[in-house]
Order: C-alpha cells, then structure tokens, then sequence
C-alpha cells in the first residue's frame, strides 16, 4: 500500500512536545533508536502590540530582537488586503513573520527535490467572512521548522540542519509531496517558549537594520548546529540512494533570510471601551470617544481609512480631552481621554473610526523615545441605554426596559438569548423563575449594553456556585466562585472537617468572588472548603471544593563561596538548584556575633551571586534558602549554612627605586614588598611646570613574584611615551584592597623623564652640484641623530619615469642638524633620492624624500626644422642622451618680436625629437618656439636656460 507522511504538529505555549522531541533537546545528533535530535535554544515573546494582537517583539537566547518584518523590498509577507480595516491597521495580510530562513536542495537536473522552511510567524486561523481579510481574536504566532520531500526512492533519509537532526522513512515513494512535516509552536506574548528553531539565523548580506534580505541566497552564522542542511538516504539494503545522477547527498549553505531588528519601542498602551454614536430623526447627532492611555499621551480621533476621501464626518484628527486618574485596583496614574465630536449632517456615519495615542514623552533610561504611536481602527457602532431590568419574585416576571441613541434608524435591540424588545414600547418582558443576574442588549447596528437584573422583593441569596481553587502554596489556599445573586451582603468560606463540622476562614462584600486562605493550613495537607452567600434574609451554600497545599520547597544544597581573584571585594556564592524553587534568597553574617541579614534575592535561574561589600581581615557565613513564589505568597525551604572564611589582608605597598629611559619607553624598577598581592599596575601622571595632572593606568598588569618574609626587585615598562615630562606610581593590588607606591620622582621639582619625539623632516629640498646638498627643517626632539639614504635611479628613455636602483648608501649625521652635503664629487649626470629621517638610538622616525641632481640638467640643443605639415607646425630637434633628462618643455609666443612665452606641451621621453603643434593654425601669422629640458618624471628638475628660438609664419 502506498504510504505517505504528513505530519502537522502545532502546540501552544502551555503544551509540551511528543516525547521522542523532548528526549532530544539540546542535542545536534540522534542519540539510540530516536528518530530527532533538536538543539534548538529558547525564544522569548515580548508584551502584547495593541496594534496587531502579536507579541511586540521576539528575543533568541543570544539577545538578538526581532520586529514584524514588513518592509516589502527585503520580506516577504502576505499584503493588506484592500477595504479591510484590520489589515490596513496591523499592516499585512494573514501572514507575516518576525524571522524566516528558506532552503531548497536541488538535485543535478535542477529540480527541487527538498524544501525546507523555519521562521518565527505571525497568522490568523480565522478570516474576515465579509472582506477576507485577517480576523482579529484568531491571532496565532509560532515557531515552525517544516519541510516538504520528492522522495526518489524508499528509504530511509536523514537531514541534517542548523537545529539538529531528523531521521524519516518513505514508503511508496512517488516523487511528489512524499513527505510533508510541520513543527509549529504557540508563543504567548511575555513567556519563553524552546521549539524547533532558535537562535536565529544571520545573513552575512544584511541591510542595515536587518538581518538578511528574503530576495537573496546567502552564507548565514547563528545555527547551533551548524550553518549548512544536508540531506541522505539509504534503501533497505543498506545502500546510498541516488538522487539522480550518481548523487548520493544533497547540500547547501545557502539560505534566504528575513528579520527586522526591533526598533526598542513599544506601542503606546491603548484601550478604547467605547466607540458609540448617537443621532436624531432630523440626521444631527455626535460620536462619543472613551479610550484609556498613558498620563503623557495624546489620543485623537478621526475617519477610518476605508472612507472616501470627502465623504467623512471627522475628515480632521480631533484630540480627545485629557484627564489623570488612578483607578481603585491601581497603583499608578492613568490618562483617562474622552470627547463628543458634534456630527452636523449624521445621515451617513463612518462605519470605522481611527484612533490614535502618541504618547512622545515618556522616554526610557537612555533617554530616547519609549513609545510609538498606536493607532486602531474600530467598528462605530450605536449607543444602548438599559433604563432598568427588574424581576418581580411575587409574578416571576421580568421587565427590561432599553433604547438606542440612533433615532434615525432605529436599529432592533435584543436581550441576548431572551428576545427582541418592542420596537413601539421599547419594553422586554417574560416570565420565568429564575432570572438572570444580568441582562445584555445587543443593537442591529453593533452597539450593547450590560446591566444587572434588580430583584424588587426581598430574598435570601441564590447560593453561589463551582468553587474553584485558583492555586495552593504551603500555607495559602486562594478560592474562587460564580456570584448568581445580587442581593448578598457578603460570602463567608468555611473549611469543612471529616466529621461535617465547618470553621469560618475568611469573608468577604458583596460581590466580591475570591478569597484568600491563610488561617491554620499545614504544609503538604488536604483541606475541603465551602462557600456561603448570605444577606439578612438568609444564607445559601456552593458545593464543596478539596484540594492539598503544597510541601514546602527542597532546600538548596549547602552554598560555597570563595574570594574573588579578579574583582576586589568580591566574594563569589554558588549552590545546586533546589528542583521546585523559583528564586533563592541570600543571607550573611560577618561574625559568629552578628545575626544573618538577608542581602539578595535572585530567580531559580541563577545558582550564583556575586557579594560585593567583602571587607578585609573578616570571616563570613553564608545561608541560602530556597523559595517558592506563586501570586505574591513565598513559601520558604530549611535554611542550609555554608562554612566560615576569613577574608585577605591589606597589600603592602611596593617601592619604586628607579627609572630609566631608552628611546620612546620608560622602565620603572621597584621593589615588592608584600607577600599576599594578586599584581601590579603601573600608573604615569604628566607634570606640567609644577602642576602634576592624574594618574592613569599604563601597560598591563604584572604578575607578582614576593613570598612570605622576602622582598623582590621587579621592573616594568612604559612603551610608546609621547615626548614629555613624567612622574610614575606603582599600585599592588589583592582582594581587599590596593596600595599605592610613593610617587617617582618625589617632587614636581625634581628630575623628569623627557622622551624623544622622531617626526619626519619637513621643507626638504636639494642644490644640484657634484655634491649635492639636501636641506630640510627639523621636526624632531629629543633625537640622537639624523640619516640619509641614497639610492641612485634611472629615467626612462620613452616615458621618462624614474626608477629607484635597489642599492642604499647610509650617511649618519649629528642631532638637530638640518643641512647635509656629500663628503665628496659624485659622477655626473645623476639622478639621486635622498630619504631623511630622525633617530633616537635603534628607535627610527618618519622619513621624508627629495631628488637631487649631480650635475645640472644640459640645454637643448636647437631646432633642426619647423615646417608647416599636418595642419599646422611640425618641430624637430636633436634629442639629448644624458640620463638625468626625462622630457621636454616647449614654449610659445605669438609674434615677430614676442617674448611672452607660456608652456605649450611637456613631453616625456629623453629620446622624443619632434612635435607638432596643431593649434597653430592662424594663416599669416608668425608663431616663436623655444623649450628646456626636464628631470625625471616626479623630480620636479628644468633646464636652466632655453636654446635659440625656431620662428614660423603661416
């Protein structure tokens, strides 16, 4: 029989996954006859956006944030769907995604043979039946790993990919859709949730403010499991499967990414628990506004974005009034915002609205913006008023009455799940015997109203019903219950002993449906409750509830803790985990003497704490004590005590007994006179005249030598100084505390430290002479000495550059000086460059160049012709061979007489003998040349005199 596997595995974020799943986690490689190994790491949701119903964010376990991606050059998501208003407002269509990372593996031929999809997603499980657009309350975000398989034979396969393992079988392959596997998993804003994927996949292409782009293939980083997919297969012999062509395993490293980086705002907070109108026969009417947000922001109101452009009724943004308040169950200030936007032609309402709250002042801790504006676009539905609902005990009979605010239209009004009102009389009325607490009217054109039902003769309460305990710790059961009167004073819980016997354990007002057990519960003991409403009438009981506080928590194991070596004052506290605690809180005393004083409390994921008030000389004991939290009650394990350390001494200071200075680096020598250091820092202070500035930390931390009762020379140096004048400390450091040496030299006005400062040369310049001089300013301080290095160089017969010969000849001249000149004559017709720079001992400066010249450079020889050819004046000449030239510089004048020559051409080449000059092409008129030689190209080199003039007339 023809087989095929396709698997649809979604969970929510309270679920767990199947076992062979769990049994993997946090393995890349499949482990005994598991089918899956996953490596994946936790996600954690971020809070709710009002805007689009998803969480705000995601966060991997590297800290990596993400945002709905919905740029639409660089992700992929489905577009608004036009006319919707709750796509227009969150954005997209049904589907979108925080994070995604697609492959395919091709086979030789190039078809796809696997795809595999993991993301982190946002969609819809219901749609719009009137636009077909997302349906808001049906939000669904997840993580997915899902991969969809053409198996070409029967087999066995294994895929290998950045979260783990997964090993499948095919039966009765075809080729097409054989196997079809989906991993999804729910996150609920604000909770960590492990699924299949995590953490996320990095493009190495990102655009800026983004993690990859959907439209590229891409190398990533991030897998824990590796950055590749890789797929494999055997037959029941055994055998590799060939995928076609001798292909026995697909590969690829390439992925195509997306993912926003989360901007580090939220949406302003919003709630708008009406949006109602109202309007008279005549069409004049108003929209009535209520919505909560923030103290600081601004709400306005105006015409949904479905609405025709002129044919709204708040075609401006009107802003709602503002007030601060703080609601009784609150216990901060909230920003109350209403208003009634007057509507004078109401004939024809906007059937959606906009709202928006900005709120852009409250910052966060860094200072910049916390919120983003939110904006919501909401049905307008019509305002219902209940004017009474009242039941009569002595007829059975109830009597709601109820109106709309739309007089125009006058939309039916129903009591829900009873009947429609008259429309004439606006009156509901039917008999029964027992009413509800409750009435709700609902409006044909979307509006409703909630009132309860008054009973008018006076009656002992209905009893209360399904008690029900919320949670239990060791010594607080929390109960809750229905209310179905509304003529209670007030319930009364009894605990209900074996016998039937009852004891009052806690009451509370009207209405009010949950309690608090606090009053004589045992850990680890089962209980039975009941619940009373009662009034002055009589009193009424629920049926019973049992339920078993919880044992109280294991305790830690015994803390440890040892001194910090790299951090003073630190002592370091670490325990095993207590299997159900939530947090642990850390106690000290510093003596047997003192009493234990709580100092921190850290959550169940941390096993450490770092104390930072360690003093010296003093011994400590620490106590750790499991907790357990639920709903604000903390139930407390046994307390486990560590054993007692005394904490390390004072350091002794170090003395520094010399220093000495080489080149551009201080050495400081000292003696170590303590035997309890963890090591030494060397400081430097800059003096300036008298005034000594502060001392900074300079090099790194020298290991200390000293043993107990010795002292030991040590040294440490200060490499790279800038020129200056210094003074050095040398600090000895250990757990408790540092000492400082006295400061080296003792007084501003003792000897300082100057070090050399080797610039390079500047000005440099060269007099051509058998023996060239070169002249430069110095720039240098503090230097031992100047060299130069000579290289002789060639010039280029056809282009004229010039080229540095390989050998060097060194000459070393005094300090401060800034003038050389050879000692002796150097051949003629040389091109030399010269390298200039400072020395401080071995150390070298910057350098600086010139060219010089050992004889200077010949004059031309004249004009052989100057003939009239090609359009205009062709020159010739008898080309120099001597190797300084590199080129020529032709002038010209015009006129008989003329002598205001200015550069025509240079050209390049000592052998270039000829030019002609195609601008001279003016008929009659009488054009004078004349040219000089030039050094090699870059030495900057003329001629110093021009030979005879060749004169021309056209």
């Amino acid at each position: 029989m023809k087989r095929k596997l396709i698997v649809t595995l979604v969970a929510t974020a309270l679920e767990l996954y199947a076992a062979t799943a769990t049994a993997q986690v946090g393995s890349c490689t499949i482990a005994g006859t598991s089918k899956s190994a996953v490596a994946a790491t936790p996600v954690t949701a971020g809070p709710l956006n009002p805007i689009d119903g998803f969480p705000e964010y995601v966060t991997d376990s590297t800290g990596l944030s993400l945002q709905r991606c919905l740029d639409p050059l660089v992700c992929f998501f489905d577009p608004i769907v036009a006319g919707d208003p709750f796509s227009l407002q969150i954005g997209s269509g049904g589907e979108a995604f925080y994070w995604a990372a697609d492959v395919i593996l091709n086979d030789q031929a190039g078809a796809a043979v696997f795809k595999l999809v993991m993301a982190a997603e946002t969609a819809f499980l219901g749609d719009n039946a009137a636009t077909g657009g997302p349906l808001d309350g049906t939000q669904f975000p997840f993580l997915r790993f899902r991969y969809v398989f053409d198996a070409p034979a029967d087999g066995t396969y294994t895929l290998a990919h950045p979260y783990g393992t997964e090993k499948f079988d095919v039966v009765g392959a075809t080729g097409n859709r054989d196997i079809f596997v989906s991993y999804d998993r729910g996150l609920t804003p604000g909770q960590t949730m492990t699924g299949n994927v995590g953490p996320f996949l990095q493009s190495f292409t990102q655009p800026v403010g983004f993690v990859g782009d959907t439209n590229l293939l891409d190398l990533v980083s991030g897998g824990p499991c590796g950055n590749t997919v890789t797929l494999t297969g055997v037959n029941s012999a055994g055998n590799p499967i060939d995928f076609g062509g001798g292909q026995t395993s697909l590969f690829t490293d390439l992925f195509a990414v997306q993912g926003m980086l989360y901007d580090g705002k939220v949406q302003t907070p919003i709630n708008a628990p009406r949006l109602t109108y109202s309007r008279t026969a005549a069409a004049g009417g108003q929209i009535e506004a209520f919505a909560a947000s923030t103290t600081a922001a601004t709400v306005s109101v105006i015409d949904g974005p479905t609405i025709p452009v002129g044919s709204g009724r708040i075609p401006a943004a009107v802003t709602l009034d503002h007030a601060d308040v703080t609601p009784l169950d609150a216990t901060a200030a909230e920003g109350i915002n209403s208003l009634a936007v007057g509507v004078t032609d109401a004939s024809a309402l906007p059937p959606v609205v906009t709202l928006t709250a900005d709120d852009a002042v409250s910052l966060t801790t860094a200072g910049t913006r916390k919120f983003d504006p939110t904006s919501q676009n909401l049905k307008l539905v019509d305002f219902v008023d209940i004017a009474s609902a009242d039941f009569d005990p002595a007829n059975n009979t109830l009597t709601v009455s109820a109106s709309t605010g739309d007089k125009r239209a006058n939309p039916a009004l129903t009591v829900r799940g009873l009947g429609a009102i008259n429309a004439a009389t606006g009156l509901y009325t039917a008999v029964t015997l027992a009413p509800p607490a409750v009435v709700h009217v609902d409006s044909a054109a979307g509006g409703t109203s909630t009132a309860q039902v008054r009973v008018i003769a006076a009656v002992a309460p209905l009893a209360p019903s399904l008690p029900t305990v919320d949670f239990t710790t060791s010594t607080v059961v929390r109960l809750h219950w229905t209310d179905n009167s509304d003529n209670e004073t007030g319930f009364r819980v009894y605990q209900v002993a074996a016998t039937g016997a009852r004891t009052l354990v806690a009451t509370t007002t009207a209405g009010i449906t949950t309690a608090d057990v606090t009053t004589g519960l045992v850990a680890g003991t089962t209980y039975t409750f009941q619940v009373d409403s009662f009034n002055g009438i009589g009193a009424a009981s629920s049926e019973t509830v049992t339920t078993t506080t919880l044992a109280l928590p294991a305790p830690a194991s015994a803390p440890a803790f040892g001194f910090d070596t790299t951090v003073q004052r630190r002592l370091n506290v670490s325990w095993a985990a207590s299997a159900d605690a939530t947090q642990y809180q850390i106690l000290r005393r510093a003596s047997p003497a003192t009493a234990f004083t709580a100092i921190a409390t850290v959550p169940a994921s941390q096993l450490t704490y770092a104390d930072l008030n360690g003093a010296a000389n003093t011994t400590y004991t620490y106590q750790v004590v499991a907790q357990r939290v639920i709903s604000g009650f903390t139930d407390s394990s046994a307390v486990v005590t560590s054993g007692s350390q005394t904490s390390v001494g004072n350091p002794t200071s170090s003395a520094i007994t010399s220093i000495t200075v080489v080149g551009n680096t201080v050495t400081v020598n000292f003696t170590d006179r303590s035997s309890n250091e963890t090591g030494f820092q060397l400081n430097r202070a800059t003096l300036n005249g008298t005034t000594l500035g502060a001392f900074a930390a300079v090099g790194g931390v020298v290991s200390p030598t000293n043993v107990a009762g010795t002292t030991t020379a040590m040294s440490t140096s200060d490499a790279g100084v800038p020129n200056g004048s210094y003074r050095y400390r040398v600090d000895v450091r250990n757990w408790a505390n540092t000492a400082q040496s006295a400061v080296f030299p003792v007084a501003p006005a003792s000897t300082t430290v100057l070090v050399a400062t080797l610039n390079a040369p500047t000005n440099l310049s060269s007099v051509i002479n058998g023996r060239p001089t070169v002249n430069w300013t110095d720039n240098s301080t503090g230097e031992t000495g100047y060299r130069l290095l000579r290289r002789t160089t060639t010039v280029n017969a056809t282009t004229g550059a010039v080229t540095d010969g390989t050998a060097v000849t060194t000459r070393n001249i005094a300090a401060n000086l800034q003038t050389f000149r050879e000692p002796t004559a150097l051949a003629n017709n040389l091109t030399l460059h010269y390298d200039v720079l400072a020395v401080n001992g071995t150390t070298l400066g910057a350098s600086a160049s010139v060219y010089a010249l050992s004889t200077a450079l010949p004059t031309p020889g004249n004009f052989t012709t100057a003939n009239i050819a090609g359009g205009g004046i062709r020159l010739t000449w008898t080309a120099t061979g001597t190797a300084t030239v590199g080129g020529y510089e032709i002038q010209r004048c015009t006129g008989t007489a003329c002598t205001n020559f200015t550069t025509l051409t240079t050209l390049n080449g000592r052998n270039t003998a000829a030019f002609n000059d195609t601008t001279a092409t003016a008929v009659g008129t009488v054009y004078r040349y004349r040219m000089r030689a030039l050094g090699g190209v870059g030495t900057g080199f003329v001629g110093t005199t021009f030979n005879a003039i060749a004169t021309r007339t056209r």
